[in-house]
């Protein structure tokens, strides 16, 4: 028996790998994805993996101090294609964001109840699906979900507060998300104009005066 990944020749069949994902993503965008989030002290590294291993993410370092950075590292499967990847990175960032691994004050990351393996799951690719759907990717999420969800499994299980917030963080870290920039309104000047003003051309000043 040979994994997968290990194989050569035609494409295989939609549904045969454990991970599908087609997209926008190129190599050139998680180039930059990696950088932005090294910035924040989570560290990725490439990882020779069968078929059946997407990714991890675990806690390097703990700090209890609001200002300081924790220190994380995130595993990827060198051998999936770099929409499979993509997909990847918004699940293991997710876990990170829904404070699967724990409070942290820096990442504005809050303190969650005590979750099932399966609940995490469900949380995490819901919004992995979310931040892939959002920026062209079509993530096979049900695909990977079929092995956690049971008959009574509803959205009612599901926090969906948390998920949304998460998907924002996830984006916001990866430079996907668009920040509005709301100006402040301008002083109105101390101007005293005549109630009367002259019918003059010449010297009858503006009644209102806008910047442009």
């Amino acid at each position: 028996m040979y994994d997968v990944m290990d194989t050569e020749g035609d494409p295989l069949p939609t549904g045969v790998s454990a991970f599908e994902a087609a997209g926008v993503i190129d190599q050139t965008a998680l180039d930059r994805f990696a950088a932005l989030i090294e910035k924040k002290d989570i560290f990725w590294k490439y990882v020779d993996m069968g078929d059946l291993k997407a990714g991890s993410i675990a806690r390097l370092t703990r700090t209890a101090l609001p200002g300081e950075k924790s220190a994380y590292k995130m595993r990827m499967n060198q051998n999936h294609n770099p929409n499979v990847q993509f997909a990847t990175l918004a699940h293991e960032l997710a876990h990170l964001f829904l404070g699967h691994l724990g409070q942290d004050k820096y990442l504005s990351i809050p303190i969650r109840p005590t979750q099932t393996h399966t609940q995490q799951e469900l949380e995490a690719e819901s919004t992995a699906y979310i931040v892939c759907t959002r920026n062209g990717v079509e993530n096979q999420s049900a695909s990977y979900l079929k092995n956690y969800v049971e008959k009574d499994t509803t959205t009612e299980r599901l926090d969906m507060y948390q998920i949304m917030r998460a998907a924002g963080q996830v984006e916001t870290l990866l430079g996907l998300a668009a920040h509005t920039k709301v100006d402040k309104p301008q002083k109105k000047r101390n101007e005293t104009l005549p109630l009367f003003p002259s019918n003059s051309p010449d010297n009858s000043p503006d009644l209102f005066e806008t910047d442009s």
